[in-house]
């Protein structure tokens, strides 16, 4: 099987893939939309990065329901694999998820 084959498969089975009801593909692209919307919202300090802290800072907010609150945890949970997805050159030093680790994280499937 060629690599981009493995990867239109893996793509079809996360669309229709269901854990207690749930569709997996459906749910991660909710928390891709999520974390595009609300990127400005979660960097409190508008340094252009998600840091663990400005994140649980974010979980305890009362303005967010408890779905998106389970959009938070995930964006948490998996901090260290999204902000390795790149390396900015301007980060100077920065840590945290940023735009562009987002578009690289979500671009890739993932199981």
């Amino acid at each position: 099987m060629a690599p981009e084959e493995k990867v239109d498969h893996i793509n079809d089975w996360l669309k229709t893939y269901r854990i207690g009801g749930i569709k997996i593909g459906d749910t991660f692209a909710e928390i891709k939309l999520f974390a595009f919307d609300f990127f400005d919202v979660l960097d409190a300090d508008g340094d252009g990065f998600l840091t663990d802290q400005e994140l649980e800072d974010a979980f305890e907010n009362n303005g967010f329901d408890l779905r998106q609150k389970a959009f938070i945890t995930f964006l948490l949970r998996r901090i260290n694999d999204i902000e390795s997805t790149y390396q900015e050159e301007w980060a100077d030093g920065r840590k945290g998820i940023s735009l562009v680790d987002l578009q690289e994280y979500f671009a890739t499937p993932h199981l």
